[in-house]
């Protein structure tokens, strides 16, 4: 498929960038070259409604597609794309161009890549779709979705407009698009346990997040740092927790000499708390969290 997938403007070495001028030249391009072009894009929203579509400016037409919540952006993206290509097959286009913006499947198609691709179902379906065109005039070209052209931005819009339709469109589940599905699922019911009852000290102190920090610092940092975020240290409070200290009270302050005491009020680190104010982010709100969770900081 190598010879029907256009990947040449994705950003390299020699250009990183690519402006307004150039995305419209190529797109006029497309247009004198082959007969219809589709444009496709998915859209994933926090509350986990997915969604996809596709538009065709020559032929005035756009299709949209609520999608099984929980599915992930790639997945919704490759259904789209198989969407555009179901079409022309149906309606017999012999000259077509579809262009994504995402290149991850694009590349996935390109070099057939189904033992590393997420989703390797609908890539193989893509695959084996793009064989009954081999004759045809037609191309996969990836160009970027983040800008001012008419035709990228209504798919864009269409896409999001699609994951509010009242009408589920069934799709074929692999383990894959199972796994993605239950895993949301998962996550979504922890999230609402997480913010509607904590129950520990650290899901009142901190928000749920699925982003895994990498901070670069020495081990031993991060192994403080971590200490301090799980509020799991040898302060007086996680000593009274095992029974090593008879109170778990600071001995400067008389209250619990915790993480949150030791770091943001206690009278025996208010020099710590100047210097570290002295590089902490002006228009961010000093709080524990805040202040443990900025890679910057750390």
């Amino acid at each position: 498929m190598a010879a029907y997938v256009d990947l040449s403007l994705l950003p390299n070495s020699e250009h990183h960038t690519l402006d307004d001028i150039k995305i419209e030249e190529k797109i006029t391009n497309l247009a004198n070259k082959y007969g219809c072009l589709f444009f496709v894009d998915a859209s994933v929203r926090e509350n986990l409604r997915v969604g996809a579509a596709f538009f065709s400016p020559s032929l005035s037409l756009y299709k949209k597609f609520n999608l099984p919540d929980g599915l992930p952006i790639f997945y919704a993206e490759a259904f789209a794309i198989l969407k555009a290509l179901t079409f022309v097959h149906e309606n017999k286009i012999t000259s077509f161009c579809i262009v994504s913006d995402n290149s991850r499947i694009l590349k996935d198609i390109k070099f057939m890549a189904l033992n590393s691709s997420p989703h390797p179902g609908i890539v193989s379906q893509i695959c084996d779709t793009l064989e009954l065109f081999i004759k045809h005039n037609f191309v996969l070209v990836w160009l970027p979705g983040h800008c001012n052209n008419t035709h990228i931005g209504k798919t864009d819009q269409l896409a999001k407009a699609s994951t509010f339709l009242s009408t589920v469109t069934d799709i074929l589940f692999t383990r894959d698009e199972a796994s993605s599905v239950v895993s949301e699922w998962v996550w979504g019911e922890w999230r609402k346990e997480w913010e509607r009852e904590p129950k520990t000290n650290y899901q009142k102190v901190f928000k749920i997040n699925r982003i895994y920090q990498h901070l670069r610092v020495t081990r031993k940092t991060e192994c403080i740092i971590n200490r301090l975020r799980l509020l799991q240290t040898c302060l007086n409070a996680g000593l009274f927790k095992i029974g090593l200290h008879p109170d778990g009270k600071c001995a400067t302050c008389g209250t619990l000499q915790d993480c949150e005491h030791f770091i943001m009020q206690c009278p025996d680190t208010e020099k710590l708390r100047k210097d570290i104010k002295n590089c902490y982010p002006s228009n961010k709100q000093w709080s524990y969290q805040n202040l443990l969770s900025d890679l910057l900081l750390s």
